[in-house]
């Protein structure tokens, strides 16, 4: 989901979507099939819009496997990024104030792991640092939550600004509610 008030929307038409006129977008029931090849471009294009580097992957299911198949993996290659700098005593702070388990789903590695889940948990930027691009004052109490790593993954599934901590909340709250 866009923000339309902060962000850009994806469009389907334009001059290089010719492919998109194939599909009535916009039908009078609910619900529309759209063709494979369709399918395969609008998660391409949906990708580059949202600059991630890959589209979404087909769903492959067990009964359509070729066994005989086979993978490459593990090869090198070199990247570039930038990292950020992280204060450690900002992050014992947020963790002596919240505690070492998720804001939004509550798991405990301790609790779950014993010994050698004591104290483990990511620490979630309110503010992304990547948005900041320099270095800020930081307030532990009011910048920073800790989160597992899931919850984590998940937060920054919205781009460009990641989710917050209480919308997550809520969407974990609703599937919680769908599935009873």
């Amino acid at each position: 989901m866009l923000d339309p008030e902060q962000e850009p929307i994806f469009t389907v038409d334009g001059p290089n979507n010719k492919v998109y006129e194939r599909v009535n977008w916009t039908p009078q029931a609910s619900g529309i099939s759209i063709p494979d090849e369709v399918a395969e471009k609008l998660e391409i294009d949906w990708a580059k819009f949202l600059n991630r580097h890959d589209p979404v992957r087909n769903i492959t299911y067990a009964d359509e496997i070729d066994e005989e198949k086979t993978f490459l993996e593990g090869a090198s290659k070199t990247v570039k990024i930038n990292i950020y700098e992280r204060n450690a005593e900002a992050r014992s702070i947020c963790i002596k104030k919240y505690g070492a388990r998720c804001s939004i789903c509550g798991f405990d590695f301790g609790k779950q792991f014993g010994e050698i889940g004591q104290g483990f948990i990511h620490v979630h930027h309110i503010t992304p640092l990547s948005m900041i691009c320099k270095g800020y004052i930081l307030n532990p109490i009011d910048d920073l939550r800790p989160v597992c790593p899931n919850c984590h993954a998940m937060l920054h599934q919205k781009r460009p600004e990641p989710y917050t901590v209480e919308e997550l909340k809520t969407i974990l709250m609703q599937m919680i509610d769908k599935a009873n």
